[in-house]
């Protein structure tokens, strides 16, 4: 497998990551709750900030709660090129704990910081 000779250095996916994690844990809601979805076999997962006060308003029908309060407590994303399973690994080597949400209907990954 000719993917595993970057792994020396940084993929540009990687440091993308680690700039988007430092600047939203920078300025933003530390306690943030992180999303990210991918679909299977594709090297493109989105990631996205979620406010910690409201991790679940994409869920709800509408989504008027989160517009009410402003762009501040909106989501921010980006698109990484890396499967998703290197994208749970990395948010793991970031200190976040990661799983599945408790509906069974939803299939992206939720992540929190782990506290120091």
């Amino acid at each position: 497998m000719a993917a595993d000779q970057s792994s020396d250095k940084p993929s540009v996916a990687d440091e993308s990551l680690r700039l988007f994690l430092s600047r939203t844990q920078a300025r933003e809601d530390p306690s943030a709750v992180y999303t990210f979805d991918g679909e299977r076999g594709m090297a493109r997962t989105v990631i996205c900030r979620e406010p910690s006060s409201q991790p679940e308003t994409r869920q709800r029908a509408g989504n008027n709660t989160a517009g009410e309060q402003g762009k501040s407590r909106q989501k921010d994303c980006i698109a990484l090129e890396m499967y998703s399973t290197q994208l749970f690994a990395a948010m793991q080597d970031y200190g976040f704990y990661c799983a599945l949400p408790s509906d069974p209907s939803r299939t992206h990954m939720v992540c929190r910081k782990l506290p120091k």
